[in-house]
């Protein structure tokens, strides 16, 4: 039997393993152990506090890192693709409308070419910007390629995608990209698919609008093709 004199000793080491086993199990590391006492446990619960605030933020950083393009700040390709599935799964569940925008740079290379890549770096940088101030909030937005970025919109149909894709071709080619002394004209084209799931693939919803987007190409250029049932 433990004495009372004993608890004031073993009542914080057993707390401190209980949370150890917590942490251990749910991998949250926003648990922390409750100061009690100004002693020398207290000093060592409020150094274990701190180390767990440190290792989360270090998880913060690094899901972040995962799931983030560098250079323009937007979601990544992986990261974009989990959104899919888990919009797709919630579109299935309510029989509702997921839209996908793909849209990529006219003649990318040309401005890398006359300008710099360091220009061309900077041309992403305002697209991906203005791309997020045209879309909706709760949109995902993601750079998926060099020059091409996906648009995952939940619960959009026909008419609110033809509203937000013309609204970033819009807002795109009225906007003039200033580099040390260049003054940049860019385009985009935008293919679209407006579809409500039937099955939790995602791939036939990237491989529709990637080929309205090729379509759009075909067409001249800096303009919106859109498919899906309700496009026809």
């Amino acid at each position: 039997m433990v004495g009372w004199f004993q608890k004031p000793f073993i009542n914080p080491v057993v707390s401190l393993i209980d949370t150890f086993q917590k942490i251990a199990e749910t991998k949250n590391y926003a648990t922390s152990v409750k100061l009690a006492q100004n002693d020398e446990f207290g000093v060592l619960y409020e150094h274990f506090n701190s180390m767990l605030v440190e290792i989360k933020e270090r998880d913060e950083r690094l899901l972040h890192l995962a799931s983030t393009d560098s250079l323009t700040g937007l979601s990544n390709r992986h990261y974009a693709m989990e959104m899919m599935h888990t919009l797709v799964a919630k579109a299935l569940r309510h029989k509702g409308f997921l839209s996908v925008i793909m849209l990529d740079i006219d003649h990318f290379k040309m401005i890398n070419d006359t300008y710099g890549h360091i220009a061309g770096d900077e041309v992403l940088r305002v697209i991906a910007k203005l791309i997020v101030e045209c879309a909706r909030e709760y949109d995902v937005v993601a750079r998926v390629g060099g020059e091409e970025f996906l648009i995952v919109c939940d619960g959009c149909d026909q008419h609110a995608l033809s509203v937000i894709a013309e609204r970033i071709r819009s807002r795109v080619e009225a906007t003039k990209i200033y580099y040390e002394t260049a003054l940049i004209s860019v385009t985009i084209s935008v293919g679209g698919y407006v579809h409500v799931p039937t099955s939790n693939n995602i791939e036939p919803l990237l491989k529709i609008a990637d080929d309205a987007l090729y379509e759009a190409k075909t067409l001249g250029r800096n303009c919106v093709v859109l498919k899906g049932s309700a496009c026809a």
